[in-house]
């Protein structure tokens, strides 16, 4: 039985899942790095704020908008993540991030596969609404046109005529 590629078909869809499976790396490294008295202040009130913002219920694009509010979730998490590493010393961050397998270029690859496939989302979401709208003022035309041809008050009235009443 052949197994199915961790991006079911879709290679474009790869780099999004390779950022999904170094989650849980990104948490040790985070947690790491908080716990390391090496690190700056600076470093761990970052990333204190990158979690409080991960958890908050105000984000720039809520949590119930499906992928949207994880994505931006998940942009600000390894941002504060990366600005945490640039502001401790390297020593302690080559240490964490041996320990974790991971190396400071894989948080640069992720960061761009996020805006990628934000980037890919939009113009899709964009193409998607323009045929939408053109299939509507396609059928928009088409209505104005039977209207025009076969009128549509009854008994050919003129809309500011009073109807008669057979009464």
């Amino acid at each position: 039985m052949q197994s199915r590629p961790a991006s079911f078909g879709r290679p474009e869809l790869e780099p999004m899942w390779r950022v999904i499976r170094r989650l849980p790396k990104y948490a040790r490294l985070s947690a790491a790095i908080a716990r390391d008295p090496r690190a700056p202040r600076s470093a761990k009130t970052i990333l204190a704020v990158g979690g409080l913002y991960l958890v908050s219920p105000i984000d720039f694009v809520p949590g119930i908008i499906p992928v949207a509010g994880q994505l931006d979730d998940l942009y600000v998490m390894l941002t504060a993540l990366q600005q945490a590493i640039r502001t401790s010393p390297d020593d302690a961050i080559d240490e964490h991030l041996a320990t974790v397998d991971l190396d400071r270029a894989d948080i640069d690859d992720d960061l761009a596969a996020i805006r990628d496939f934000v980037r890919r989302g939009v113009l899709w979401s964009l193409y998607k609404g323009g045929q939408v709208l053109g299939r509507g003022a396609k059928q928009a035309i088409a209505l104005a046109h039977r209207v025009r041809q076969h009128g549509v008050f009854q008994n050919d009235q003129e809309p500011n005529e009073p109807r008669t009443s057979s009464t």
